[in-house]
């Protein structure tokens, strides 16, 4: 005996969901879903979570709308996980189910064949998310970054659900609530600073580095054509603040200084600078460079509002992991705690310590 469930129409990127029993004698199950021809101007894919069934599963048939087999496979050949070893036991073993690509509109067809229909029934669950083909995502560490505040903005392309490489430059356009447009650079894979430190590795991960100019709100929007004229976009909302940071008061390297004991110089003093508008803990931290290596130091402390000084230790032994002094901070930060807030507050990249900063290191004692 077969039974049929009612259709499960997807919405686009939402996940569709279906709880289904499976009673005593019940030899087979018809899972339906339906596809719209609008999702991706017709290009699209379908991915399925894992099928979960509370009950052993002889085969699984994936039928098209025109009643055409797709593929028929046991569990084990699709990828079984046993309900002990399984996530959530309660529901069941696991099979994968594999993504259907380019999928034709109508109603599709999930046929479950039981192993044992005599026996007692049990649940299955269904799920699947309908997508388009090419898709284009847009994220920033912070939507309410401070005004003044420079961040990553990530574009992150993706065909079939793979990251698109080697597209050059992908343009971002800004505007402000009046819709005034306000320039930002384009995003590009691979951003280095400009004394060439590699910010992020990611593989198709285009990055754009700018500080919002004034508090208040502004869209950021990216619009990318894809092979054959398809086009992807995302767009991000963003709230600048007024900042944590105190107008005209970055966070800066002061100086270095020796830590002595007797006659030994035992650590570099990294003495940090900033000014913050509000009291709340502060954490700094130190990216330090010496060729290849690097190791990060940080101190937090709970700051008043105003100027500030935090003092980070850089003992000989950091020296010995680094391989040497180093040349160059990679990143200074400060980082805000509580539950207001929250989040990073002020960033520099990439700087460079003079021959007399770099000398200060080399006067440590060896540990």
């Amino acid at each position: 005996m077969t039974l049929f469930n009612a259709a499960l129409a997807a919405s686009p990127g939402g996940p569709q969901i279906q709880r289904l029993s499976l009673a005593a004698g019940q030899a087979q199950q018809d899972l339906v879903f339906e596809l719209s021809a609008e999702l991706g101007g017709g290009e699209s894919r379908v991915v399925f979570a894992a099928l979960r069934s509370t009950v052993p599963l002889s085969a699984i048939e994936l039928l098209d709308p025109l009643q055409r087999r797709v593929w028929r496979k046991t569990p084990a050949q699709l990828g079984l996980t046993p309900r002990a070893l399984a996530q959530h036991p309660e529901l069941g073993e696991a099979i994968v189910l594999p993504e259907l690509r380019l999928p034709q509109a109508g109603r599709w067809r999930l046929r479950l064949e039981r192993a044992q229909p005599l026996k007692p029934g049990g649940q299955v669950l269904f799920s699947f998310r309908h997508l388009p083909r090419y898709e284009l995502s847009l994220t920033a560490l912070s939507t309410e970054p401070a005004s003044g505040q420079v961040q990553n903005y990530v574009l992150r392309p993706a065909d079939f659900g793979a990251p698109v490489l080697g597209l050059g430059e992908l343009a971002l356009v800004l505007q402000d609530a009046s819709g005034q447009t306000v320039p930002v650079p384009a995003a590009r894979e691979r951003l280095r600073t400009p004394a060439g430190l590699l910010i992020s590795d990611e593989p198709g991960a285009y990055i754009s580095r700018f500080a919002l100019p004034a508090a208040g709100a502004y869209r950021l929007r990216a619009r990318q054509q894809f092979q054959g004229g398809r086009f992807a976009e995302a767009e991000l909302k963003l709230e600048a603040g007024g900042g944590v940071l105190a107008a005209g008061a970055p966070l800066r390297l002061e100086r270095i200084r020796l830590e002595r004991q007797g006659e030994c110089a035992q650590a570099a003093v990294l003495e940090i600078g900033l000014e913050v508008a509000s009291p709340g803990l502060y954490a700094v931290t130190v990216l330090l460079l010496a060729g290849p290596s690097s190791r990060q130091l940080s101190r937090s402390a709970q700051l008043p509002a105003g100027k500030a000084s935090l003092p980070i230790s850089v003992p000989a032994s950091v020296l010995r992991e680094l391989g040497g002094p180093p040349s160059r901070i990679a990143r200074l930060g400060l980082v805000r705690f509580g539950p207001d807030q929250a989040g990073p507050v002020a960033e520099l990249l990439d700087l460079a310590l003079s021959a007399e900063q770099q000398a200060m290191f080399k006067a440590l004692c060896p540990g």
